[in-house]
């Protein structure tokens, strides 16, 4: 019954989201262009190979974010939501297959990536170990990354149309014959040679001993070395658990096997590689940004040991509770019996909450570290100065367009009142806009009307049902009153204040 109301506001939100994420493709698109060319005309001032790598690396991740997020925008449309909705297993390699797959591993992995080739050198004084195997790494990861993804929309799409002519997603499935795994099977290989390539280079380069020159900060080192020993087994239990029987044996143990794939996977790609990277870089770069004598990061290096532990925990907990429950499931165990059989429902939710928490103490322990390299002094500034710029650019968004203010102060008032209704009847940001304030008028339809709509939808979900809609519109009706009240207002005090400089 929620029709649009569900729909509507989601791929709105993600258009306005992905037009940030296309503004920032197109910014990286423009400026290693400009800095290709630059290196053609200019060859005695071009940066190195070496290091213009991660230029390379940048595109590639800013591809793969562009290929995501359009495919994230167009699949909550709505006949794309239905499509994905009724073709069941052979939709989900669409989604969230092929979608995560390119937003987290084209996406975030191979910018982490080319980050560590750019950054490690200068954390040991020394150059990589090899720079032609960065490169080999760099052409097997753009190849598998891409045929990878290509070959689970296309897998999903061809299997999806036939579940839609009467197929089970098993009989699709066996229909397409070898090429289902040799696709698959065959895509991640090429990744996974792209991400043992660059495993091995960058394992050899921090086995060699750091030079004399290398700053004070080195020990970083140690995380970096963590982040891809996590990104090998990750991507070892990947290509182990994309195999068919594998994939049918904890797909038969749903969810427990839910636990094995993508929890812990994700655990050790998501967290214990990208996250632990590009932490340990952040507290590289931070005091070299902030102009502070680079000294050995005790306090940052606790942290990210904390942090370190708690992922190793989270991971076996996730990978042995859920392949011990799956067992017991193939043994002719219910989900709840298996919960019970392997660490009880108390037990299982200790485990879950325990590792993750050591994770949360880790995260604490950093923030606090960050916040002291920063200062207290800095941040107050900082604020200081934020709130400062925000208030003058909400009193000038707020100022009516010259285009828009009446004549007289009766055709004012009569702008203002029904600016003021049509926010209030629930129109969020029309009033504004018709008052002449676009931008807060496009901010607050574009982003507030929607984000509470996607709430509301969120909530009715999680309730089961629509009693409690009536609490909702009267949450949301009293924002658009008070928003009417304000857009009124403000309209009146603009057009006093403009009388008043006239005179």
């Amino acid at each position: 019954w929620m029709g649009a109301w569900h729909k509507a506001p989601m791929a709105i939100t993600a258009a306005i989201m992905g037009i940030g994420y296309w503004t920032w493709v197109t910014n990286v698109y423009v400026t290693v262009g400009k800095a290709s060319g630059e290196r053609k005309i200019f060859p005695d001032k071009a940066t190195s190979p070496q290091d213009f790598l991660l230029a390379k690396f940048f595109v590639v991740a800013a591809t793969g974010l562009l290929f995501g997020t359009v495919q994230g925008v167009y699949q909550v449309l709505p006949w794309s939501l239905d499509w994905l909705h009724k073709t069941g297993d052979a939709g989900h390699m669409i989604d969230p297959m092929a979608h995560a797959h390119m937003n987290l591993v084209g996406g975030v992995s191979v910018a982490v990536m080319g980050l560590l080739y750019f950054f490690l050198p200068r954390m040991i004084g020394r150059p990589i170990y090899s720079f032609r195997l960065a490169k080999f790494s760099f052409w097997c990861i753009l190849v598998g990354v891409f045929s990878f993804y290509l070959s689970a929309v296309t897998l999903g799409f061809i299997e999806g149309s036939k579940v839609l002519q009467g197929m089970t997603d098993v009989e699709a499935k066996a229909s397409m014959g070898i090429w289902h795994p040799l696709l698959l099977a065959g895509a991640a290989s090429i990744m996974g040679l792209g991400f043992w390539s660059f495993i091995a280079n960058i394992i050899l380069t921090v086995r060699q001993p750091a030079a004399e020159s290398a700053p004070a900060d080195r020990k970083l080192v140690a995380f970096i070395a963590f982040s891809v020993c996590a990104l090998l087994v990750g991507t070892i239990q990947g290509v182990i658990q994309i195999l068919g029987p594998v994939e049918t044996w904890l797909d038969e143990a749903l969810p427990s096997g839910y636990l094995v794939t993508p929890l812990a996977h994700a655990q050790l790609n998501m967290v214990g590689f990208a996250i632990m990277g590009l932490m340990t870089m952040s507290l590289f770069v931070l005091p070299r940004i902030l102009n502070k004598p680079v000294v050995d990061p005790v306090g940052g290096r606790r942290a990210l040991t904390v942090i370190g532990v708690g992922i190793i925990c989270s991971y076996l907990v996730f990978l042995v509770v859920g392949l011990l429950e799956s067992m017991a499931i193939h043994n002719g165990a219910t989900p709840n019996e298996a919960r019970q059989m392997v660490a009880g429902t108390w037990g299982r939710y200790a485990l879950f909450i325990g590792a993750q928490g050591i994770v949360g103490v880790g995260y604490v322990l950093l923030f606090r570290y960050v916040t002291r390299v920063i200062g207290r002094e800095t941040i107050s500034a900082y604020y200081a100065t934020f709130r400062g710029r925000m208030g003058n650019a909400g009193r000038e968004a707020m100022r009516v367009h010259p285009r828009a203010r009446a004549l007289d102060y009766g055709a004012a008032q009569r702008k203002a009142i029904a600016s003021g209704a049509i926010e209030a009847i629930g129109l969020m940001g029309l009033g504004w806009l018709y008052s002449g304030r676009p931008f807060i008028g496009i901010m607050l339809l574009g982003g507030w009307m929607t984000g509470f709509l996607t709430f509301m939808y969120v909530v009715l979900a999680v309730a089961g049902g629509a009693s409690i809609l009536p609490f909702l519109l009267m949450l949301y009706y009293m924002f658009t009153v008070l928003s009417g009240i304000n857009c009124y207002r403000s309209y009146m005090r603009d057009m006093q204040l403009t009388r008043a400089t006239t005179r």
